[in-house]
């Protein structure tokens, strides 16, 4: 008989934890994922920095050649030198200047170049195209840093119809363009690149200090050019982004009335068969489209989360499983020291899982515990005289089970508290369940202490930006401060409303004082003062409070035309979208 209850009692602790692992296993997967998708957001931030970047740092070299008549190699040399691309532009292969040239004086370019710019300047086209047979060549004539760009350094890309055709669109729309995918002629390896163009207009004012041409409506002295290495640009960005990886990178192409992509990036790392989370970026005439993977990081940390859970787990199934066992086999004086025991374990566990939660807290576990204690006790006391029937029995399991989620449920609200949300980003919280899940963290001792608790409907469509567990901090010291000063009173409720205008949410906590005093009304707000005798308070509630609600570009103001005690949180809501 006892072995059939023990059975028992293993199977029903064991489905209990086999939930409460998986409960936290998933909660850790949405936790990940969440991670995940705030660093390719930032991974993105960072990669839309660098392409405006660099078109900065041409429209710099714009305003060179704005400023003077004429910009000769050597100020060229000087100006991108001290621009030290190295450090401002990582991932850009350098910065140069095309000049159209009328094809019939390209002999007389070459010597004019051989003679100011470099003497071993001369003109060639693309490789793998013919001489040009446009009556206008795009001659690449200055390019820095020359070491490394040197092989550009003449190039017609205007003899090329990819790189001709992204220039013509530079200068017809007066703004920065990208070319399809290339080889740069400069590149020892071959992998993808592409050109970045920017055309140099010339204004009517200034056109007759200028050379210029007039083309596709525009009058342009010249296009200011950059070369990029398309895995240059990106494992610069990957470098310290451990936690994820930029997998693969295309850009749509429309060819022959069909949709294509373009390889611009692969990462070695890059696994086609695990699920890849897709993006776009725009960037002027280029879409980039991206497929991100996890990386290292951020896949060993799955994989130790399910280890950590189920180890955690098992241990506390086994401590479980013993307590039952003593419980069942030894007499009052055992039963006293396991419930000791217990006491033990439930206050190791809550300070070295939820560290700065105040231990008012422990009182929302200690009641349902206290079911599952009594309930135990009198199955204890009970069933070796078989008094209890079957269905008594399953009645008095029913009602620990339950007492047993109602500890799940403060544990996980819990946890929110308990973590430091200091660099949590701020997020969308729906405020009807932000209030719900902090009053079930604190309904029992309410209840407890014979305070009524009334809460306004709330709608759900309320939203506002921000820390959720931060602004449940907030609620919970409003409401325990509430129940302090209320304790002596016959008369004892707290009431929760809200009410909202075009673009804040009133959180009005309010209870059955009388109020505040008149002449400390200016000072509940302050850090350290409390009107709690010694030893009962800090006075930091409030003024904490009052910080973070601040920070959530809200505020937090005592009522004083309320008769009875009552403060207010304000915080501005996010719109909602039709």
């Amino acid at each position: 008989m006892k072995n059939r209850r023990f059975s028992l009692w293993t199977l029903l602790i064991s489905i209990a934890v086999l939930i409460a692992t998986l409960i936290s296993y998933f909660n850790d997967l949405e936790y990940n994922k969440k991670t995940f998708q705030l660093q390719i957001e930032k991974t993105e931030s960072i990669l839309r920095q660098r392409l405006y970047g660099y078109e900065k740092l041409m429209l710099g070299a714009l305003a060179l050649f704005d400023a003077s008549s004429e910009v000769s190699s050597e100020e060229w040399s000087r100006y991108i030198r001290r621009l030290d691309l190295e450090k401002t532009a990582p991932g850009l292969n350098g910065i140069g200047v095309i000049f159209p040239v009328k094809s019939s004086d390209i002999n007389t370019f070459v010597k004019q170049q051989r003679l100011s710019n470099h003497k071993s300047f001369s003109y060639k086209p693309v490789p793998g195209t013919s001489n040009n047979d446009y009556d206008l060549s795009f001659v690449i004539t200055y390019i820095q840093p020359l070491d490394e760009n040197f092989a550009a350094l003449g190039l017609d890309v205007g003899s090329e119809g990819n790189r001709r055709a992204a220039l013509e669109v530079a200068i017809k729309n007066a703004e920065p363009t990208i070319t399809h995918i290339i080889q740069l002629v400069q590149d020892n390896k071959i992998r993808p690149g592409f050109l970045l163009y920017y055309p140099i207009i010339v204004s009517e004012d200034t056109a007759s200090k200028h050379t210029a041409f007039s083309l596709s409506g525009q009058k342009i002295l010249g296009l200011v050019y950059a070369p990029v290495i398309s895995e240059n640009l990106f494992n610069d960005i990957l470098e310290d982004q451990g936690e994820l990886l930029i997998g693969r990178v295309d850009w749509p192409t429309w060819a022959l009335g069909g949709h294509s992509h373009e390889l611009v990036y692969q990462n070695n790392a890059f696994r086609p068969e695990l699920l890849s989370y897709k993006s776009s970026l725009q960037w002027h005439n280029q879409s980039f489209e991206i497929q991100w993977q996890k990386g290292p990081a951020l896949l060993a940390s799955e994989e130790n989360s399910w280890f950590k859970i189920l180890i955690f787990s098992l241990i506390i199934e086994i401590l479980l499983l013993i307590l039952i066992w003593n419980l069942d086999k030894t007499n009052q004086k055992q039963v006293e020291i396991i419930s000791d025991q217990k006491q033990a374990l439930i206050n190791s566990t809550r300070l070295s899982t939820l560290g700065e939660i105040s231990a008012g807290i422990a009182h929302e576990i200690n009641n349902p515990l206290g079911i599952v204690s009594g309930r135990a006790q009198q199955l204890q006391k009970n069933i070796q005289s078989s008094s209890y029937s079957q269905e008594k029995q399953e009645e008095i399991i029913v009602s620990m089970l339950n007492a047993i989620q109602r500890i799940t449920k403060i544990i996980k609200g819990m946890r929110t508290l308990g973590r430091n949300t200091e660099f949590d980003p701020m997020t969308p919280v729906v405020v009807k369940n932000w209030i719900q899940e902090t009053l079930d963290l604190c309904s029992q001792r309410l209840k407890g202490r014979g305070v009524r608790l009334e809460v306004e409907e709330i709608p759900l469509s309320v939203q506002v930006q921000g820390r959720e567990a931060e602004l449940s901090q907030v609620l919970l010291n409003l409401i325990n401060n509430a129940v302090d000063a209320i304790d002596e009173l016959d008369e004892k409720w707290i009431r929760i409303t809200c009410n909202l205008d075009s673009v804040h949410v009133n959180i009005n906590v309010m209870d059955s004082g009388a109020g505040i005093p008149l002449e400390i009304q200016n000072k509940v707000l302050n850090a350290f003062f409390t009107t709690k005798s010694a030893g009962a308070g800090t006075g930091l509630g409030l003024s904490i409070s009052q910080k973070i609600v601040e920070q959530h570009n809200g505020t937090l103001k005592l009522v004083n035309s309320n008769p009875n005690t009552c403060f207010t949180i304000t915080l501005p809501v996010i719109p909602e979208t039709t």
